[in-house]
């Protein structure tokens, strides 16, 4: 062929098609993404409801020690009083 194939019509449209592809596999791709996403979300949110009493032993342990100053702080005020 004298001419590049850039420059016939076919050459044209296949490019066109390729930027397609490449866009509809970009999509494909952040849908997925979002799906297992949210997928995810989904069953953490689920994992604490079933389990709320671990969830909250373990958030409790975390401000146990709040919790002893808070009560060494009252007994001292009352201790005061």
């Amino acid at each position: 062929a004298l001419y590049p194939d850039y420059f016939t019509v076919s050459g044209i449209i296949e490019k066109g098609q390729s930027r397609k592809k490449r866009a509809d596999a970009i999509l494909v791709f952040c849908l997925v993404t979002g799906i297992i996403f949210t997928l995810g979300v989904i069953f953490a949110i689920i994992f604490i409801i079933l389990h709320w009493a671990i969830v909250k032993a373990v958030l409790g342990s975390k401000n146990g020690q709040d919790d002893t100053f808070e009560n060494l702080t009252n007994k001292s005020s009352q201790s005061d009083m």
